[in-house]
């Protein structure tokens, strides 16, 4: 957490939210964790907060690449701590892997906003403030134009508009999260949705109810005020307070903000602090690393190889600077890059499949074996390429039953034409290496 605010705010918040990760963490099926610690910037008011605002009435917001990720806060009240954790949902759904629709992703995330601890459990579902009055002054959506809104809709974006828009959403998703009659099929129905399904078409293939009906069940529920609220049994113990209190200095304060524009999309305002910045510590390599974070996430791949190469050579002690510094070089110069970034961060799983891989193109077999030893969880799309790889390795090494059980896995992710091709022709150079011995 970087704040602005008083020691003790800080530290209250910082540890409460050590206490939604756990929640998270116990209570999400999410195939993936965020490998990077999440950044929280807490700022004392609107005034401080308002040149990193992203919309005209966020009071918090979430931002977030595959290497970042921002929870940022107008102010650090203990009562916007439900709008952070708003945010923070956003964040374990994003490293889900799901692709979700704003109406879900939003309504989800307020399903989730109002957790409160329950002695050593949780409680989710409750209410948040203010709903229940927009609900009944306002005139609902069309669920057709609330399902099919995206993040460029004026529902999603206007002050005036957006009100309602939230509302209904974690209405509709409270409503199929704890009714019985939806709750039995909630999950083929995000899987519909997570595929591409429009709302209409899941309803009628996941759910067997007609969107129509949905939409009936959905007014009736709230007429009759049928809101049900669930105790989560995970635990909640408050975590040991060991947080560490370190002043920043003013370069490390501005780098801070400056990267927040860099991934808050302030393209202009971000290169401009970069560049006054240094000015004075031209040989920073975390300046370096930061244009080059820029110029990649505005598809400037050359710009973004020369920062991440300048950051490199200065001696950078980022692991996501020198990863993706060796993605953008040719295959035969990556190790060297990628052998930085898992010294730096040893538990970096994607780094080591990439050195794995790296150093098989180079035929140091025992080198490619010690590497993918690290990965212990790879995406599924990546699976294949991680048992091939090792297959052949082994193959190479002599260590043919191994071999082939990885080749034999191999196939068995293969995702496409191209990896299972590749497999059974490693399973075929098995039997020829097993022949000619």
């Amino acid at each position: 957490m970087y704040s602005s605010t008083s020691e003790s705010k800080a530290r209250e918040a910082v540890l409460y939210f050590e206490q939604v990760r756990a929640f998270f963490q116990q209570a999400s099926s999410g195939k993936q964790a965020p490998e990077a610690p999440v950044r929280i910037i807490a700022f004392r008011g609107e005034k401080q907060f308002r040149p990193y605002r992203i919309n005209e009435f966020a009071t918090a917001y979430y931002t977030g690449t595959r290497d970042r990720d921002y929870i940022v806060m107008q102010d650090i009240s203990s009562e916007h701590y439900s709008e952070a954790i708003h945010e923070y949902a956003h964040l374990v759904i994003r490293h889900s892997g799901l692709k979700l629709p704003v109406w879900m992703n939003e309504g989800w995330a307020d399903l989730y906003s109002t957790i409160r601890p329950v002695g050593d459990q949780a409680r989710v579902g409750d209410v948040p403030p203010g709903y229940l009055r927009t609900l009944a002054a306002r005139k609902w959506l069309p669920l057709d134009v609330l399902t099919s809104a995206n993040q460029q809709s004026p529902y999603y974006n206007e002050r005036d508009k957006a009100g309602v828009f939230y509302a209904q959403s974690w209405a509709l998703m409270h409503m199929l999260y704890f009714d019985p009659r939806y709750r039995v099929n909630f999950n083929r129905f995000v899987a519909s949705l997570a595929v591409g399904e429009s709302f209409a078409d899941a309803c009628r293939d996941a759910l067997a109810v007609p969107p129509a009906e949905v939409e009936e069940d959905l007014k009736r529920c709230f007429m009759t005020r049928n809101r049900i609220a669930a105790i989560v049994n995970v635990k909640l113990a408050r975590p040991d307070d060991n947080a560490v209190v370190t002043p920043l200095a003013d370069f490390d304060s501005r780098l801070v903000l400056a990267d927040l524009l860099v991934f808050s999309g302030k393209a202009e305002e971000a290169r401009n602090a970069l560049v006054e910045l240094g000015q004075v510590n031209s040989t920073r390599p975390e300046i370096e690393g930061s244009l080059g974070y820029l110029a990649w996430l505005h598809h400037d791949l050359n710009g973004a190889r020369q920062h991440f190469g300048k950051a490199v050579a200065l001696g950078t002690r980022d692991p996501r600077v020198c990863y993706q510094f060796a993605l953008m070089e040719p295959s035969d110069l990556r190790v060297g890059a990628l052998q930085r970034a898992v010294s730096l961060r040893p538990e970096f799983t994607d780094a080591w499949m990439q050195l794995g891989l790296a150093l098989l193109n180079q035929r140091d077999y025992p080198g490619v074996l010690a590497a993918l030893n690290h990965v212990r969880n790879v995406d599924e799309d990546q699976a294949s390429k991680l048992f091939g790889a090792r297959a052949y390795a082994l193959a190479e090494t002599g260590k043919l039953v191994e071999a082939r059980q990885n080749a034999r896995d191999a196939k068995k992710w293969a995702r496409t034409p191209l990896d299972s091709e590749q497999a059974s022709s490693i399973l075929r150079y098995v039997d020829r290496v097993e022949a000619a011995r």
